[in-house]
């Protein structure tokens, strides 16, 4: 696995590879739903999440494109959703205490946070040598509604 830029008391530096890096980031994000959920904060809780699978299968073949340094920048998220604002926010608190990440993300909306959680599912899976290249055709029949969340 590619190795970490080297920073200083960040979260990106307690990472050794990109997947940790991912994987605590999801971590913090799932953490940060439980949380809304088991306080009644997550307004859309009470409902599925549903994403077209277009919408995934776009999400996965940009993924498949883009470099670990692309995407542990959030690189096209704002192509689902995310705003440039929170994208920008978290990139940039990458770099600082991993308290400074989890206040960025108890600021995301329900939306957004269930977007990353997905795009950061996919990204894992990519990082840990699964096939994410599933054709539209295969991926419409076999997730005819891709639950993101409940």
């Amino acid at each position: 696995m590619q190795e970490l830029p080297k920073r200083s008391t960040s979260l990106i530096s307690s990472c050794k590879t990109y997947g940790e890096l991912f994987h605590k980031i999801q971590d913090i994000i799932e953490k940060e739903i439980v949380t809304r959920i088991e306080n009644g904060k997550f307004e859309i809780a009470k409902k599925n999440i549903l994403m077209d699978p277009a919408r995934i299968f776009q999400m996965m073949q940009i993924i498949r494109r883009v470099e670990n340094t692309g995407m542990a920048n959030f690189k096209f998220t704002t192509n689902f959703g995310i705003m440039v604002e929170t994208k920008d926010k978290l990139t940039s608190s990458l770099t600082e205490p991993v308290e400074s990440f989890t206040k960025h993300v108890a600021a995301i909306s329900d939306f957004e946070i269930i977007i990353l959680y997905k795009y950061l599912e996919l990204v894992l899976d990519k990082v840990e040598g699964k096939n994410i290249n599933l054709g539209n055709d295969e991926m419409i029949q076999n997730f005819p509604d891709i639950i993101i969340f409940f």
